[in-house]
């Protein structure tokens, strides 16, 4: 069990450019979505590492059609390679990033930020 102050985050395998990132980062599990190509990985991020972390995984972004999200109690934070946003589980306050989102050419599909809260959480 995670303190509650923590972060969680979820990150796409293909979004980081440096493979090597994953390992320094604390990973607290994996979803294959496509075998051998498309792996999710949920990750814990505490309050102190916070700053450094989303520095990390912009710099170490691949490109502008991906984006990482990172969330704790009612912060959501998306992540893009020249743009990070701030908002909440309420979707309703999604309309700037998914607009920017948007402006990438990224299928509006593709922009969903789930899980966004602990107890959406499933794996």
């Amino acid at each position: 069990m995670q303190p509650e102050n923590d972060y969680h985050g979820i990150i796409v395998n293909v979004s980081q450019s440096d493979k090597r990132i994953f390992p320094r980062l604390e990973i607290l599990s994996s979803r294959t979505i496509i075998p051998g190509i498309l792996i999710l990985y949920k990750i814990n991020i505490r309050p102190a590492n916070l700053e450094e972390t989303i520095n990390h995984l912009q710099q170490n972004m691949r490109g502008k059609l991906f984006y990482a999200h990172l969330y704790r109690n009612d912060e959501l934070i998306v992540i893009f390679k020249y743009r990070i946003f701030k908002a909440s589980p309420d979707k309703t306050t999604w309309q700037e990033v998914l607009a920017y989102g948007r402006s990438l050419h990224i299928p509006s599909f593709w922009l969903d930020f789930s899980p966004c809260r602990f107890e959406d959480e499933q794996f």
